[in-house]
């Protein structure tokens, strides 16, 4: 019986919070090989975004990495680089069936009260997944999750709602995993994610 073929999967921001979760399941997953890129083994988005134009070789390098990969899940966080991957990645895969899974965030979907730049990253991000998903084979999936227990977000946890408790990195690689075994022929093109209250509401 011929070897099934590995599905090889790239992922940014694969040492911390919710690429971290996303890549230990996909480890733990039989029939997978999982390449992670961040700063912890020379990949640095930050200095891409920072000096485009001279890091454009860094670029090029790591689009060459990832050619052959099934899925990129577009994971770390670095302002509009999110979007920049996603153009750059779909750019060189959109005739061939193949997956981008970008994490972006529900951030955007209502008004904070104050400037808030994180919340235009991530709906710069909602609507490149909008503009791309029917212009090629590539599928592109958005998913958004709320508040996650990470590291970035412990400031923040003043402003979550009585009663409800922050999901965990592994809630999100869950879904991520579930979109990932999907059929070819179904395609979920995003997916809102947001903890809810535990025991009765007060």
């Amino acid at each position: 019986m011929k070897k099934k073929k590995k599905i090889k999967v790239a992922i940014t921001g694969h040492t911390s919070g919710i690429g971290k979760a996303i890549y230990e399941l996909l480890q733990d997953k039989e029939g997978y090989e999982v390449f992670g890129y961040s700063r912890s083994n020379g990949w640095d988005l930050e200095e891409m975004r920072l000096d485009p134009i001279s890091s454009r070789p860094i670029m090029q390098k790591f689009l060459d990495e990832i050619d052959d990969c099934d899925v990129f899940i577009n994971n770390a966080y670095h302002e509009f680089m999110q979007v920049e991957l996603l153009f750059e990645v779909f750019s060189n895969w959109r005739k061939r069936d193949a997956t981008i899974i970008n994490i972006g965030s529900v951030s955007g979907d209502k008004s904070k009260g104050e400037a808030h730049k994180y919340q235009i990253h991530k709906v710069a991000l909602d609507k490149a997944c909008l503009q791309l998903e029917t212009m090629g084979k590539c599928k592109v999936v958005n998913i958004r999750p709320g508040w996650v227990d990470t590291p970035i977000v412990q400031e923040y946890k003043k402003y979550v709602g009585l009663g409800i408790k922050m999901l965990d990195p592994n809630d999100v690689a869950e879904v991520v995993w579930y979109v990932m075994q999907l059929p070819r022929h179904v395609h979920i093109k995003n997916v809102s994610i947001e903890p809810w209250y535990q025991g009765d509401k007060k």
